[in-house]
């Protein structure tokens, strides 16, 4: 957890997303609450040939409760299961506007999961320059959202921000700190 001013606090994950090495996380808030969540995916088949293949994760969706904890949703709830060498993991923004979780494995097909739980009001393209956003929900708590190039091992989701149905607020910067307000479609400010 990044708390400001270079400090940092660690909070361990849940043990279903330790039983191996994870390479593909995405953050999103996939029960509309507010609070960010965690779609992981992993396993390792490149290991020594004494010690086995490391094969026992099958993706996993976590729940964020906004206080560094996590819930394991399961496989049948979430409708999220990746077996295999999986070695990225990225979101792709569909022409309708519903996210495509797309796992790419290594030697292995690439997978696709339209979620069961993520649903959005707005998505925003980012435009060239954008750096980061800040989401404010009506709780007064405020999420920072950065865009990056590559998301996972050599991959890359869409250039779109989902934004939670429960934000009030959205504040783009640029990467030269000029600011523009999105306030047009968020539903929380059209009541």
């Amino acid at each position: 957890e990044n708390l400001g001013n270079f400090q940092f606090a660690i909070h361990p994950l849940p043990l279903e997303a330790q039983v191996a090495p994870v390479f593909g996380i995405q953050v999103g808030d996939y029960n509309q609450d507010s609070y960010p969540d965690l779609l992981l995916v992993g396993n390792s088949y490149a290991t020594e040939v004494r010690t086995g293949r490391y094969d026992a994760f099958t993706g996993l969706c976590l729940l964020g409760d906004g206080a560094g904890s996590f819930k394991v949703i399961p496989s049948a709830q979430s409708g999220f299961w990746s077996t295999g060498d999986a070695k990225a993991l990225t979101t792709r923004t569909l022409t309708d506007g519903r996210p495509l979780h797309l796992v790419a494995q290594n030697n292995g097909e690439l997978l696709g999961y339209e979620s069961v739980l993520e649903q959005s009001d707005l998505i925003i393209p980012w435009q060239p320059g954008d750096a980061f956003t800040i989401l404010e929900f009506a709780n007064g708590r405020q999420e920072k959202r950065e865009y990056y190039l590559g998301s996972g091992y050599l991959s890359q989701s869409s250039a779109y921000l989902r934004v939670p149905k429960a934000a009030v607020s959205v504040e783009i910067t640029s990467a030269q700190g000029e600011m523009r307000v999105v306030s047009e479609g968020l539903s929380s400010l059209e009541k």
